[in-house]
């Protein structure tokens, strides 16, 4: 069951990761957001699995690098998520407000 549920949250990651370009695909600064977001991720990567900064102090096999990598993966994709959604929700009411046909002078 444990081994379950890690799969499903390692395979949550590009779900989450296509759906979040989907929602923000209206977004003029799309581009520039995640190639941001993949800096981030590229320190993440650096820190986590290459660094000399020892997050363990015991860690024979270097699983625990490992699954502390999946989790900040995780952990900054459904706040992009979050993110994603939150803006989306703020474009569609900002588009959906009444329009006037009498125009004023």
């Amino acid at each position: 069951m444990r081994t379950f549920i890690v799969f499903a949250l390692v395979a949550l990651i590009p779900i989450l990761w296509i759906v979040s370009i989907y929602l923000l695909r209206k977004w003029n600064k799309v581009f520039r957001y995640f190639s941001i977001n993949f800096i981030v991720l590229l320190t993440y990567l650096y820190l986590t699995l290459f660094s000399n900064f020892k997050f363990f102090k015991e860690d024979q096999l270097g699983l625990k690098i490992v699954f502390l990598f999946i989790f900040i993966l995780l952990f900054h994709t459904i706040a992009n998520f979050i993110f994603a959604i939150f803006y989306n929700s703020k474009i569609s009411k900002n588009a959906n407000k009444p329009k006037s046909i009498c125009k004023r002078n």
